[in-house]
């Protein structure tokens, strides 16, 4: 059974399950950045965010940056999932779709808040070695591509206008993981977590499935090592 050529309506209005199929369909024929896939699987930015983050989370596609630009590719799973969309809907069962409803995007992206460290995660550190690389820190605070303002603990931005972005949490959660995801998707720039407690081989894992930088006191697997 082929799969439709455009994005349509089941019955009036698409499932959550069509929305899937088009945005595992909008990667496949090429639209690779949040933006491109927002308008080929004809969705809203909040819902492409909300809709990108679940099928990251469950590896069926993957994200990487690239001079601060967000890119997306279809993942094997991801692939058979949208073989398979038309044909067998139980494919997509682990996915839970029935738990996306209208409010998610409030817990998701405007209302939820980061385990902030109070002075003990050392940002000076980060701060210092940054403008030593050139950047020059700015107001912590941004609007992004869903009109979201959005808050940081140190926001840097070099002379050519790259900016970075870094949240300081005293003892990573998930949730951490999550929000910086979706800073960094909303504003189109990496967003790394300074950790105060070195994380654990399971937050690591998450971080690098969401494609977010951990920086820790020992400085490994980050970009900047805290002195």
């Amino acid at each position: 059974m082929a799969y439709r050529d455009t994005p349509r309506a089941k019955h009036g209005r698409r499932s959550k399950l069509d929305i899937v199929g088009d945005v595992l369909r909008a990667i496949r024929e090429g639209a690779e950045r949040p933006t491109n896939i927002m308008f080929k699987a004809n969705l809203t930015w909040p819902l492409t965010l909300v809709y990108l983050e679940l099928l990251l989370r469950h590896r069926m596609v993957s994200a990487e940056t690239n001079g601060g630009r967000m890119t997306y590719k279809l993942e094997p799973k991801g692939a058979l999932l949208l073989r398979s969309y038309l044909e067998l809907e139980e494919s997509a069962a682990e996915l839970e779709l029935g738990r996306l409803d209208d409010g998610l995007m409030s817990k998701v992206i405007a209302d939820r808040k980061l385990t902030r460290a109070q002075g003990s995660v050392p940002l000076d550190s980060v701060r210092a070695t940054m403008e030593r690389k050139g950047y020059m820190s700015r107001p912590g605070s941004l609007r992004g591509l869903s009109g979201v303002e959005h808050s940081f603990d140190l926001l840097m931005e070099s002379r050519e206008g790259t900016k970075l972005g870094y949240m300081a949490v005293d003892e990573l959660k998930a949730a951490d993981i999550m929000k910086a995801f979706i800073m960094q998707t909303d504003c189109e720039f990496k967003v790394d977590l300074v950790c105060k407690s070195e994380p654990d081989q399971d937050a690591r894992e998450l971080a690098a499935a969401y494609g977010v930088n951990l920086i820790t006191k020992e400085g490994r697997g980050s970009a900047v090592a805290l002195v």
